[in-house]
């Protein structure tokens, strides 16, 4: 087993203690003097603890340790006289992804606390070689606060996290101060760091023991290209872990008043992408001009003209419903909706820029009676907004 020092912020991070003697004081002692948010388990408590507690303010549980008093914490500590308990408490930790560490089962702590008689003197993190795991995680549409609990857990106590431009700086803000933030820029056509590379980059820190984090927009699954970074982990016989995210059409549906499916409009919903490998938009076209039926249009800003004349062309009519949306659910979400005829033209007044969806369908009708979130674009560019449209719409 190999190590490395660490520092570990403690303030205002909810900690539990397990164990109700001297060593278990000592740590809840020197935890609470570096900002930790006390919680104290112990079925057993000795006078010294229980002052302890009352003149630090901890809350202090006479009982016996339950799984649940690991709920929300950032860190355990398993400090009781029985070897056992301590071992029970770290293996729960360890299955929820909370750092531990257990007195008398230092091979099941994640991270060290080397004491002395007075204070803890430093903390020694576990990194293994081979031990590392990475996480391809969905940040969601955009919002925040559409982040799944699971991708909150994950990029809490992430090593390293690999991010593009679509990351709000609020989910950045989960990653702790430690870790290595590595910018992976990736925008249509335009790929600051190549997929290759970010393969690579994937495996060599995992192969250290590091918990690395892929953070993507929406879902890793939906044209976020990660089963071939899946692919890439599996050949190297790394670990790894999925953790879905809301997908962006899902996120653009609800925030811009238009289901996806309908019992009335449509009873088939197609995902596909305007921006295919080699930059080309050879889509399925015939699959795409099916009735009753909402198709969603990732990355299609830049080929919108063609896509409109292409599917007039296979037959649908230049009066078909469709929208564009830019910055879903975000507070500067921006929606156009039209018909294929004209929303050229409507899109190229309003100046929209990626990243934008394209939904086609008779869903779009409902927008007007259920939209909650925003109102549709009037006509007027906002203020700051005035830079031209993307080139492909300048001109038809």
């Amino acid at each position: 087993m190999t190590g490395m020092p660490a520092t570990l912020e403690l303030t205002g991070r909810r900690v539990l203690v397990v164990g109700g003697g001297d060593g278990a004081r000592r740590l809840a002692a020197w935890l609470g003097c570096h900002g930790a948010r006390l919680r104290v388990v112990a079925a057993d408590v000795r006078p010294a603890l229980r002052e302890a507690a009352m003149a630090g303010g901890w809350a202090l549980c006479e009982r016996a340790f339950a799984q649940g008093d690991l709920d929300g914490c950032h860190l355990a500590v398993a400090a009781s006289d029985c070897v056992d308990l301590n071992h029970r408490v770290a293996a729960e930790a360890d299955r929820r992804g909370v750092l531990v560490h257990a007195v008398g089962a230092r091979e099941r702590s994640s991270l060290h606390l080397d004491i002395d008689d007075d204070e803890p003197a430093a903390l020694q993190w576990r990194k293994e070689p081979g031990a590392g795991r990475a996480y391809l995680v969905g940040a969601g549409p955009g919002d925040p606060k559409l982040l799944t609990l699971r991708a909150r857990e994950v990029l809490g106590r992430a090593d390293a996290v690999l991010y593009d431009r679509l990351a709000a700086p609020e989910v950045m803000d989960l990653v702790p101060a430690r870790a290595q933030r590595v910018y992976v820029g990736k925008a249509a056509s335009h790929h600051t760091v190549p997929q290759s590379r970010i393969n690579a980059m994937l495996v060599d820190l995992v192969s250290q023991g590091l918990e690395v984090v892929r953070l993507k927009g929406g879902d890793p699954f939906v044209f976020g290209r990660g089963g071939e970074e899946l692919e890439a982990l599996q050949a190297a016989g790394v670990s790894f872990e999925v953790v879905p995210g809301v997908t962006a059409a899902l996120g653009c549906a609800a925030y811009a008043g238009m289901p996806l499916t309908h019992r009335d409009h449509a009873r088939l919903c197609t995902f596909v992408t305007g921006h295919l490998r080699d930059g080309s938009l050879d889509l399925p076209w015939e699959a795409l001009v099916q009735p009753s039926q909402t198709v969603v249009i990732y990355m299609g800003l830049h080929g919108l003209p063609r896509l409109c004349e292409e599917l007039m062309r296979r037959g649908l009519a230049p009066g078909h419903p469709a929208a564009v949306v830019q910055r879903a659910t975000l507070t500067g979400q921006r929606v156009v909706t039209g018909c294929l005829g004209d929303l050229v033209t409507r899109v190229r007044e309003a100046r929209l820029q990626p990243p934008s969806l394209v939904v086609l369908g008779e869903v779009v009708r409902l927008r007007d009676r259920l939209d909650w979130f925003t109102d549709s674009f009037d006509g007027a560019v906002p203020e700051g907004e005035a830079a031209p449209a993307i080139e492909a719409l300048h001109g038809g």
